[in-house]
Formats: structure tokens, sequence, C-alpha cells
């Protein structure tokens, strides 16, 4: 019998701050998997709906969390957030038997936050205690909560974003919730010089940041494309979620980069690599600065769909349903 998981449903699960450990965890799992050619991301579809719009599709397979499709419509470039438009299909992945449908509204910021988790697990400084967050929205919050999950030894977060008003109650919101000195600040590069952790999570079509500003062996963490400067890709090396996501996409400053000779997708490295043991980047690295690009991947959203599923199987959450009931 599958089970419909809704919006409601999951909130006492969005507010477990345990949760998001446990899909960092996940995610560090599939991305291993993914490394060893067991689990399957596979190429986005997308649909027209209108002259401004398109449904998109992402699939992927594991073998320890089977089936997934998360779909989502998207106009003007951006997903909607209409009422009933973001779900997640999960299947069995031995037997294609429904599982499960779930509302993606609200784990779509966990699902962006939580790789930025992992990424600090294997690519930030050793003891890193300062954290600077340009950007102060919905994925700013998912970032800031995935890294201080990650990143024990973290005591502060400067954040920074163009509305004062925002900058300070996130800034008030996230010190009343983490066990942290959050500092609003004025200005970006007060609060990137002399981090340890730079994650940029605003809505940002350009670069937020200067090249020069971050300090040697910072980890900069990008979430969106245009928002490094070319000069920073230039200066270490640069770890991806998916280089095929990055191709696809044409990520900028990358592409351009590459397109005029300044830059080659060859210096590319693969967050799961990293995690198998494959590339080392921090090893001989460690005074150049790290970029990492985290394209979003639909096994991450597979990951988070199954341990949502099983917390709910486990806590009866949700509306069972038979799509054959007569």
């Amino acid at each position: 019998m599958a089970l419909l998981i809704q919006r409601k449903d999951l909130r006492p699960l969005l507010s477990d701050i345990g949760f998001l450990g446990r899909v960092i965890n996940a995610i560090e799992q599939v991305l291993s998997e993914h490394q060893r050619g067991e689990a399957l991301n596979y190429a986005y579809l997308h649909m027209p709906l209108s002259e401004r719009g398109h449904l998109s599709v992402l699939p992927a397979i594991s073998p320890t969390v089977g089936a997934c499709l998360r779909i989502s419509p998207a106009f003007g470039g951006s997903s909607t957030r209409q009422t009933d438009s973001r779900l997640i299909v999960l299947l069995d992945g031995k037997n294609g038997q429904l599982l499960a449908i779930l509302a993606d509204n609200d784990l779509n910021v966990i699902r962006t936050g939580a790789p930025a988790g992992v990424a600090c697990r294997y690519l930030a400084p050793p003891n890193s205690k300062v954290v600077a967050l340009l950007g102060s929205g919905r994925q700013a919050r998912g970032q800031l909560l995935a890294i201080q999950q990650a990143v024990p030894s973290l005591e502060r977060v400067l954040v920074y974003s163009p509305t004062p008003e925002h900058r300070e109650a996130f800034a008030e919101e996230m010190r009343s919730q983490l066990s942290l000195s959050v500092q609003a600040v004025t200005n970006p590069k007060h609060a990137v010089e002399g981090a340890d952790i730079i994650d940029l999570a605003t809505s940002a079509g350009k670069p937020v940041l200067e090249a020069g500003w971050p300090s040697p062996g910072t980890l900069v963490i990008s979430i969106a494309p245009r928002q490094v400067p070319a000069a920073l890709a230039l200066r270490g090396p640069l770890i991806v979620s998916s280089r095929t996501r990055m191709l696809e996409e044409k990520r900028e400053p990358y592409a351009s980069m590459a397109k005029a000779g300044q830059w080659s997708y060859d210096r590319m490295i693969e967050l799961g690599e990293v995690i198998v043991g494959r590339a080392r980047p921090r090893e001989n690295q460690l005074d150049d600065v790290i970029l990492c690009e985290l394209t979003g991947m639909p096994l991450w959203d597979a990951a988070i769909a199954k341990l949502a599923y099983s917390w709910a199987l486990e806590n009866k959450v949700g509306t069972t349903f038979h799509l054959s009931a007569e």
C-alpha cells in the first residue's frame, strides 16, 4: 500500500535538526554509490508547458534508496511555489512498486543545504571556526544549518545580504536556534575576509564577491550560477557534485572561460571522488582556495525521500492509498 505524505505531515520532521544530519549521511552514501557505478542519475527531462514555462522531471535510482522522480514546474527561470506543484515519487528499486508520493515544497531546502554539509566534511579547513554567509533567505538558512551540523568546531557566522532588515532578522533567528555567534554585517567584504568557509546562497545573477577577498585555504561553496568571479575560479581546484550537470548547464563563469581557453573542464573533481578517496584536493592545496559548485542531483532527492518515507512509516504519518482500489 502506497503512502501520501503531505506538507503538513512533514512539519514535525523538518523541525528536527537531527533529520538534517541523517540527510547529510544519506547524500554522502549515494554520492559514494554513484562513484562505484551502483547509483545512477539520469538526464533531466524538460517538457514545455507554455511559451514561458516547463515541467522538469528528475530521475535517479540507488540500490539502498530505490527509484525516484522529482517533478516540478518552472516559469521565467524559477520554480513555482503554487499549491500541489512540486512532488517526489518514490518507488521500490527492485520491483517498481509505488512506495510514496511526497510534497517537495519544504524538502527542497534541505535537499539543497545538506550537500554543503557533505562538502564541508571533506573540504573545509581543519578546525574551521568562521563561516561567511552571503544571503539571508530560505536557502541560506538550509545552508547554515547543514554546515553547523558538519563542522563541530564552528563558532561564528558573519551574514551579509543587501537588505539590512533581512540580514538582521536572519541573524537574530539563527542566534536563537544555534549555539553560535551570528552577526549581520554591512558589506560582503567584511563577511568574507578571514572566513574559513564562504557560502554563496543568494539569488544574485552576478558575482557576489571579489577574487582576492577569500584567505588562502578557504572553502567557497556556490549553489547557483554566475556568482563566482572568473579570477576566483583560477585560484585553486574546483570540486563539483556532478561533471555531467556542469556541462549540461553550461554553468558560468566556467563555460565562457573554457570557450575562451582560460580554463579547462579537466580541472573538475567530483565530490564523490573525494569521498571514496580517489582525489585529495585539500592534501596538496593547503594554500589555495577550494571552490565547490553544488549543482543539483536527482540522487539527492531520492536520498531525502527515502528517509522521509521511513520516518513516516515509523511514526504512522501520512495517508495510505491503492491506485488500483475499486
